[in-house]
C-alpha cells in the first residue's frame, strides 16, 4: 500500500472509531527519541514511524506504524518510559509488517504487554509504583483482524488486557501485513501517570510448536530394543563367517 493510500486510510478510520485532529505527518522515531512524552527503546530488527497524534473519547493517541524483521524466535521488545505529564494516553500500533527470517514456519504470533520489571533507558527515569498497568483496549477496531500475505494464513484469535495470541501459519521468509485497510488497530492504553514515569514493554513473539520430547521410560524402551537389535546381529554375523 502506496503511503498516500495508507494515510487515507488512516483518515477514515478517524472518522469511522471517533479519532480527531490527527496530523499526517510521517516521522520516523530514532532510537531512544522522545516522541509525544514517551522515551522509545527499540532493539535491531524494529522500525517504527510516527504518523502523529489523534483525539480520542477526549485524550491523545500516538499513531505508529511499526516494521518488523525476525532473525530468530526470540521476541523483540520495545520499551516506552514516560518523559512527562504530557505523554499521550493511548498508542494505537495503526498497522505493521512483520517478515520471518528465522528459517522456520511458525504456528502463531503474539502481542504481549509482559508485567515485569523494565529498565528505563537512564536511571533518572523511575516507574510510578502505583501506577495502574499498561492494557491492550479492546475498543475502537482493536485488535488487529488476522493478517494478510502470499502463504501466510492465521485464523484464531484470544485477547486478553496484555496478550493478543493470533493462530495459524507464517512460513519462512513471508511477512505478514497487520492492520491494512479497515481491519482493526491494535491499541495500548499506556495509563501515563502524574506522579513519576510510567515504564512498560510492548514485545512481539512469533510461535512454533515444540517438539514433544520422548519421556525417560521411552528412550529406555528404545535403546533396550536398539540393544537386542544389535545382539542379533553379531550372532547373525557370526553364522555367516563361521
Amino acid at each position: 500500500m502506496t503511503r498516500t493510500l495508507k494515510l487515507a486510510a488512516i483518515a477514515i478510520a478517524a472518522a469511522v472509531f471517533g479519532f480527531a485532529g490527527a496530523t499526517r505527518a510521517a516521522t520516523i522515531i530514532q532510537n531512544g527519541s522522545t516522541v509525544d512524552g514517551w522515551v522509545i527503546t527499540e532493539p535491531a530488527g524494529i522500525s517504527l514511524v510516527s504518523d502523529g497524534v489523534a483525539t480520542y473519547n477526549g485524550k491523545s493517541v500516538l499513531l505508529i506504524e511499526k516494521f518488523a524483521t525476525f532473525s530468530n524466535m526470540e521476541g523483540l521488545p520495545i520499551t516506552f518510559v514516560q518523559a512527562n505529564n504530557s505523554a499521550t494516553q493511548y498508542i494505537d500500533i495503526v498497522n505493521e509488517s512483520v517478515t520471518n527470517l528465522t528459517g522456520q514456519a511458525w504456528t502463531g504470533f503474539q502481542f504481549l504487554l509482559p508485567n515485569e520489571d523494565v529498565m528505563g533507558p537512564t536511571p533518572a527515569f523511575v516507574q510510578d509504583p502505583t501506577a495502574t498497568i499498561p492494557g491492550f483496549d479492546p475498543t475502537a477496531g482493536s485488535p488487529f483482524a488476522p493478517p494478510t500475505g502470499a502463504g501466510v494464513a492465521y485464523s484464531g484469535v484470544t485477547f486478553s488486557p496484555t496478550v493478543v495470541s493470533y493462530t495459524g501459519s507464517q512460513p519462512n521468509l513471508t511477512t505478514a501485513a497487520w492492520g491494512f485497510g479497515t481491519d482493526g488497530d491494535l491499541i495500548i492504553n499506556a495509563n501515563p501517570v502524574t506522579n513519576g514515569n510510567q515504564v512498560f514493554n510492548f514485545k512481539e513473539q512469533p510461535l512454533n510448536a515444540p517438539v514433544i520430547p520422548l519421556p525417560a521410560a521411552a528412550w529406555s524402551s528404545l535403546s533396550g530394543l536398539l540393544g537386542l537389535a544389535l545382539v542379533g546381529y553379531g550372532k547373525n554375523l557370526k553364522k555367516i563367517l563361521a
